[in-house]
């Protein structure tokens, strides 16, 4: 994930065996002066399975969100682009997106030890 990513991916393992990735569509993402990482959540996420399932979820809640205005037209289509161009590239590859969550699990126990 580099600066200007538009999603927040987050995934669970057990067992050392990564169970799936669920990634939201966010607007803006930084950290707060509290050094809090934050989020602007776009509503619409992905769901995806090591097998290279992917469900896209929430969609009605996307466009609810626009039919009432709490988006705009312009967040609207970053979510739906940022989805599209995550299953295109990133997730295209399942096994190179296994191996690299398998590093960034080992970076996050090390900083918990």
């Amino acid at each position: 994930m580099g600066r200007g990513d538009c999603y927040a991916p987050y995934f669970m393992v057990e067992n050392g065996k990564v169970l799936l990735w669920y990634i939201d569509m966010t607007a803006k993402q930084g950290i707060d002066v509290d050094g809090v990482p934050y989020f602007d959540d776009l509503y619409l996420d992905l769901v995806v399975y090591p097998d290279g399932t992917i469900i896209v979820d929430d969609m009605d809640e996307l466009e609810e969100a626009l039919s009432k205005k709490d988006i705009t037209q312009e967040q609207f289509n970053l979510a739906v682009e940022t989805s599209h161009r995550l299953q295109r590239e990133m997730l295209s590859n399942i096994p190179s997106f296994i191996e690299y969550t398998k590093r960034c699990y080992e970076m996050i126990r090390k900083l918990r030890n």
